[in-house]
């Protein structure tokens, strides 16, 4: 969060802290972290991912 919100995100937002540390105790999160360290993901949005993410798009591009 603070790489969102800056770097005294914790404390001025005490309770989206204590949310967010809920959250990633459980094991469903720490199971969902962990396969970030497994898998490689693509970090660049290129076309490729784009056509994934967005299929929908795709009628928009066609003549």
């Amino acid at each position: 969060m603070p790489f969102i919100l800056g770097a005294e995100a914790w404390t001025a937002l005490p309770n989206v802290k204590r949310l967010l540390d809920e959250i990633n105790a459980r094991p469903a999160a720490k199971a969902a972290e962990a396969l970030s360290t497994e898998y490689s993901f693509k970090k660049d949005m290129d076309d490729a991912a784009k056509a994934v993410m967005f299929p929908q798009n795709k009628r928009l591009t066609q003549a």
